[in-house]
């Protein structure tokens, strides 16, 4: 395994938050790269003012080195959030951050904040495609963010703020899911907004499903080309509370065990937190039971909810005088305790009872796309060809795919092309058939350069070619042709 895509594994979310009134999804898909897996990420949390962030973000360049700097970027966020910022606000912390940090200049983010007591939804972007939203019926809804420069680049982030109806479904995702093997961002988000309506109702019940429909309807025979990080977010009822009662006897604890596991399954829970809350609550059930004489059934109630914070509760009662003293019975509150985050055990006028906390979330799946086919190291239908450039007097062009490897020998044509940024110049992209984000991070920085030593850099695109579609999401200033 390469050191890439072992440190993508370690910073990448195993699971998402679960949370009473809003059901949450996530995917990410490896796409068929040359050599290093980009700098994607995606998260959902609670706020402690009750409202649910979600996030999707992607570094440019690819690797270790991307992948860490995404999940920094998420984490000046998030902390922002936390501190009870707006997400203008905490997009904008989070553009001085990534504008001082290695590798921080050109990532993109989508930001989606959720109160999902009333839907009261903010939306952010900074060099990222908006968020889409669904409706139950299937009807796609765009919200026309205007285009923004990534962070780091001297950009504000467009914001706006929507009511997210029950039954509506947010689906934030990062350029991977449109780029496919063609680099036509236009044509993905077209796609992309009708493939709802071919998807069968039943899909928009279930968010795992309808990220799965979304990934196999988008994904093109030769399969995505970049990485994908998708988050799908329904504003849902909550699921009904557990409840066991009932009197058990010595080798009946499965009884409420298996009940518990059809309840856990219902709310999605990851396969470690179905174990963890299971094994839990059957340790103290059956120390429950076994403390009785044969003929004594033990009297209990076993209630679970699912609290906003997306922790799971679980409250084991019992009215039967049952006392956890002896090694093997207090051996069954060790064992318990050390499963779950939090064990409490009291005692009130009808019984004793023991509470269970454990945070919980759904899992998120790393999936593999179809890999590529490969001519001379370069994907086909990827790029047509690899990237050349052309240097005649004041003007550079550039044609084929750009690859991650190839932003050395982007940069020394630049550097050249402008005489390190002392003399005016044109950089003509029209024949530029894949962009990714380094390749705008460089344009940013040399246009910035350029504006200090008071000269002209001009970038020069194709009307609705790759270049001019992926600079116009950036908000990068361009000329068409």
């Amino acid at each position: 395994m390469d050191e890439g895509l072992e440190s993508l594994e370690a910073l990448l979310p195993s699971t998402l938050g679960l949370f009473p009134s809003l059901c949450v999804s996530g995917r990410y898909v490896l796409g068929g790269h040359d050599r290093e897996h980009s700098g994607s990420g995606l998260k959902a949390t609670h706020l402690p003012d009750g409202r649910i962030a979600l996030a999707v973000t992607e570094a440019s360049g690819g690797g270790a080195v991307a992948a860490t700097t995404t999940a920094r970027l998420l984490a000046v966020l998030y902390a922002r959030l936390e501190d009870g910022a707006n997400v203008r606000a905490a997009l904008a912390a989070v553009d001085r951050y990534a504008r001082r940090t290695p590798f921080g200049p050109g990532a993109t983010m989508a930001v989606a904040v959720v109160d999902p007591a009333n839907g009261v939804t903010e939306v952010g972007i900074a060099g990222h495609p908006a968020p889409l939203r669904l409706t139950d019926s299937g009807q796609t809804l765009s919200y026309l963010l205007s285009p923004s420069r990534p962070l780091g680049t001297g950009g504000v982030a467009s914001t706006d703020s929507f009511r997210l109806e029950v039954g509506d479904t947010l689906l934030l995702f990062t350029n991977g899911l449109l780029t496919a093997s063609d680099g036509l961002v236009r044509d993905g988000i077209t796609r992309l907004e009708e493939a709802p309506g071919a998807l069968e109702p039943d899909c928009y019940t279930d968010q795992d499903a309808l990220a799965d429909r979304l990934l196999r309807t988008m994904q093109r025979p030769a399969g995505f080309v970049e990485d994908v990080a998708m988050v799908v977010a329904q504003r849902c009822a909550p699921i009904d509370d557990f409840h066991f009662g009932g009197d058990l006897a010595p080798g009946e604890p499965q009884r409420c065990t298996a009940a518990l596991s059809t309840w856990l399954d219902d709310l999605g829970v990851s396969l470690v937190d179905h174990v963890t809350l299971q094994q839990a609550v059957s340790t103290i059930v059956s120390s429950v039971v076994d403390s009785h004489p044969e003929t004594v059934r033990a009297g209990l109630e076993v209630t679970g909810t699912l609290t906003d914070e997306g922790v799971v509760e679980i409250r084991i009662h019992d009215a039967s005088g049952w006392q956890p003293r002896g090694s093997a019975h207090e051996h069954g509150l060790v064992v318990a305790g050390g499963l779950v985050d939090h064990l409490r055990l009291f005692h009130d006028d009808h019984g004793t009872v023991v509470v269970l906390r454990q945070p919980v979330g759904r899992t998120v799946p790393l999936m593999r796309s179809v890999a590529q086919a490969r001519t001379n190291g370069t994907p086909t239908g990827a790029a047509g060809t690899a990237m050349t450039s052309e240097l005649r007097s004041d003007t550079l062009r550039v044609s084929g795919a750009v690859t991650a490897t190839d932003d050395v020998e982007f940069r020394e044509a630049l550097h050249e092309v402008t005489c390190s940024c002392t003399r005016s110049a044109t950089v003509d992209l029209s024949g530029v058939t894949r962009m990714p984000g380094h390749v705008v991070r460089t344009l940013f920085d040399y246009l910035e350069r350029a504006s200090s030593s008071q000269v002209d850099l001009t970038v020069v695109t194709g009307e609705d070619s790759v270049a001019a579609q992926v600079l116009t999401q950036a908000a990068l200033p361009h000329v068409t042709t």
